[in-house]
Order: structure tokens, then C-alpha cells, then sequence
């Protein structure tokens, strides 16, 4: 996603390091269109975020200056030259800059580069801001070296400091930069929980959710999301993020949810509260057959008796997914006691994609129980692991 881009950005460039991507090409020697247009959304992300440089019409002032010679003062900071920097006498390794707007501004990034010709030498800073008449932190942070991009909660003040705390030699820094960044505007994640309440977000804080459930494609004229909504019957769900300030819309996200999991109970497992993470509606949860429960299976009430189509099976989605069922038996039934075989086959593929399963069976069968039996798991693992499993009604 774009937010998860931005966020490998600001930790390897903003800190100070490289970014290597590794971009994989296809048979045909290209890099893939997703992944181009991906790509494309970074950039453009990025031009946003460092856009209007908002120190550069600023008045900025240090609390030392090496020597006390123009050469190497605070304005050395915004002249947008690395080769120019601000330093500190030798014996000075803390100080501070302070960056007078004038009048009240709004940011929330800033950009800090040391003079590395001269070597990597601060330890540690924080950085305030000024603010109705009072200085407020907005946080402390390590070293700085070639690159360091802070980001900042927004704010809205007059002047902001930058503190070195420790260094470990004199101070010599070549730019300070601050921006005000627009929300991003990624994707958004729609979910249903075992309750069936239905809960539309992402990571990134700011922007609006319009939705839809007649599988149209919605706008900024369609329902608002507020809070989450209860759908115990079968929904699909479109939904887009939405920036109010610049009108810049999200791709739409779309969710199909078959009958809720309100009334369901995992049935006949010696171990307790995990076994629920099967079914609870969230992937990031799982439960772990033991040796055991893996030959006598996921056996789960549904509530009451439904026309089932087939199942959806969700392996572990851990960067290093263990007990991914690769081959399987599914059996459906009236009682709990009586079984019949509705489907038994191979996950094609889940160990080089361990993404959701759908299965869906050769005749519908009416039942209230299914079972999902692990015959055979990823490398023979002792345990089989499900982070979600669904039935398929419509």
C-alpha cells in the first residue's frame, strides 16, 4: 500500500540510510504495472510532502555560532547549499537553532542534515514548538548523520527549536528544512468481525470514508462513514478515502462478506480461548491445532442450518507463516456427529502465496456443522494453523 511505501521511505531514507527497493521484473523483462503504479503514488506522495520548504522564508537564529563568525551562522541552514553549514566552537557540543516563522504555521516534518565532509557527530536532539506563548515538545530522537526526516505530529505554531543534547564532537549541520505534509490518501481497509459490525479505516489518520453497498463505485456524494455498522446477512461493501482540503480520492476497496459469525461457536476442542481466533473475523488472530486436534479437525456450529456453497480457509499471516494446511478434508452435517465429505483437495499454490483460500464445493450441501480436517501441512509441520475460516452461502 502507499502508506506502507511511505513508511519503508521514512525509515531508511529518513534515517539516515538507503532505499533498494529490489523491484522484481516479469517473463516479459518488465516490472509489473502494479508495481509501477505503486510506484508512481510514491513519488507523487513524496513531491507533496517536501513541496514548500517553510523555513526557507523564515528568520533563524542559534545559540552558538563557532566563532562568532557570519561564515558559519544559522543561515547557513536555509540557503539551500550543503556545502555552506552552521558549526559550533570546538568545545561546544550542545546548542540550538530556532526557526522564527513570524506568524502561525502549520508543519509536520523536518528535514536536518550534518555536514558529513567533517563526519557524523550528533548523538541526540529534540525539537519544540512555540506556541501561545509556550514551548511545547514534540519529541526526542537519536542521531542524525547525512539525513534525518522527523515526522512530527501536525502543529500549528510560531517559531520550533531543534536542541543537540549530545554530540560527539563540535556541531556542524548544513540544512534544516520544515513542511507541512497532506494526509495520505491510501486505500482503504474494510473489515466485519465475528459480531458483524462492519469498521472501514487504515493506518493513516485524517481522511473521510465514503462507501457503498450496491457495488457501485462511491464518491464524495455517497454514504459517510461515521462508525462501524452491523450486516448479519451476506454485504458487499465499496468504500474510498477521501481528503476534504485537496479533493484527492483513494481507489475504491471492495469487501464481500457472506452471513456473520455472531452465532458461531468452535465445538469439541480440548483448548479454549484461542480456538475462537478461527473465527473472530480478524487475520492478524490464529489458533493452532495441536497434534491432536489436527486429526480430529476445526469442527464449528454455525447456529443454525445454511445452504453452504463452500469455505474460505486464511493461512497464517505472520512474515513466517507456519502450519499452513496444504491439503485438506471438509465435511459438513446436521448434528455434529454425522459427517459427510463435501470437498477434499490441495491448497494449489498456498506455500508461495499464503493468501485466503476459497473453495467452493461440486454440490451445496444444507448443514449447521462444518469441519475442516488438516491432512497434510507446509515441510510436514507437527501443528496446522488458521487465521480465519468462513463459509461461502451466496
Amino acid at each position: 500500500s502507499l502508506g506502507h511505501l511511505m513508511d519503508i521511505y521514512y525509515k531508511s531514507v529518513g534515517q539516515n540510510a538507503t532505499l533498494l527497493l529490489n523491484l522484481p521484473v516479469d517473463p516479459r523483462g518488465l516490472v509489473h504495472e502494479k508495481d509501477v503504479a505503486q510506484l508512481k503514488k510514491l513519488k507523487a506522495q513524496l513531491d507533496m510532502d517536501f513541496k514548500v520548504n517553510l523555513a526557507l522564508n523564515s528568520n533563524i537564529e542559534a545559540s552558538s555560532v563557532r566563532g562568532g563568525h557570519i561564515s558559519y551562522g544559522a543561515a547557513n541552514l536555509i540557503d539551500d547549499d550543503n556545502g555552506t553549514y552552521w558549526a559550533t566552537d570546538d568545545s561546544v557540543t550542545m546548542a540550538s537553532i530556532t526557526v522564527d516563522f513570524g506568524a502561525s504555521t502549520r508543519f509536520n516534518r523536518m528535514l536536518i542534515q550534518e555536514y558529513i565532509p567533517l563526519g557524523q557527530r550528533v548523538r541526540s536532539f529534540f525539537v519544540e514548538a512555540h506556541s501561545d506563548g509556550e514551548w511545547i515538545s514534540l519529541g526526542k530522537y537519536g542521531t542524525i548523520g547525512y539525513k534525518r526526516i522527523v515526522r512530527l505530529k501536525e502543529t500549528l505554531a510560531d517559531k520550533v527549536r531543534l536542541t543537540i543534547t549530545d554530540a560527539k564532537a563540535s556541531l556542524a549541520l548544513s540544512n534544516l528544512q520544515l513542511f507541512h505534509a497532506p494526509i495520505i490518501v491510501d486505500n482503504p481497509v474494510i473489515a466485519r468481525n465475528k459480531e458483524g459490525l462492519v469498521k472501514i479505516s487504515n493506518k493513516e489518520k485524517g481522511p473521510l470514508y465514503y462507501y457503498t453497498l450496491d457495488g457501485s463505485t462511491p464518491t464524495s456524494d455517497s454514504k459517510k462513514y461515521e462508525r462501524p455498522f452491523q450486516s448479519l446477512e451476506p454485504i458487499q461493501v465499496t468504500a474510498i478515502a477521501y481528503d476534504a482540503n485537496t479533493g484527492r480520492m483513494s481507489e475504491p476497496t471492495k469487501a464481500q462478506f457472506d452471513i456473520a459469525k455472531k452465532r458461531w461457536k468452535v465445538v469439541g476442542q480440548s483448548i479454549s480461548n484461542s480456538a475462537d481466533n478461527a473465527i473472530d473475523g480478524d487475520i492478524w488472530t490464529d489458533y493452532e491445532f495441536s497434534p491432536e486436534e489436527m486429526a480430529k479437525g476445526l469442527i464449528i456450529d454455525l447456529g443454525e442450518e445454511h445452504y453452504l456453497k463452500g469455505f474460505t480457509y486464511t493461512p497464517d499471516q505472520s512474515r513466517w507463516p507456519s502450519g499452513i494446511i496444504t491439503h485438506y478434508d471438509c465435511y459438513v452435517g446436521s448434528n455434529g456427529n454425522t459427517w459427510v465429505l463435501a470437498d477434499s483437495a490441495e491448497f494449489s499454490n498456498i506455500i508461495n502465496n499464503p493468501i485466503g483460500q476459497t473453495v467452493l464445493f461440486n454440490k451445496p450441501m444444507e448443514a449447521r456443522f462444518i469441519k475442516l480436517r488438516a491432512k497434510k501441512t507446509k515441510d510436514g509441520d507437527q501443528r496446522a494453523v488458521v487465521a480465519e475460516f468462513g463459509v461461502i452461502t451466496k
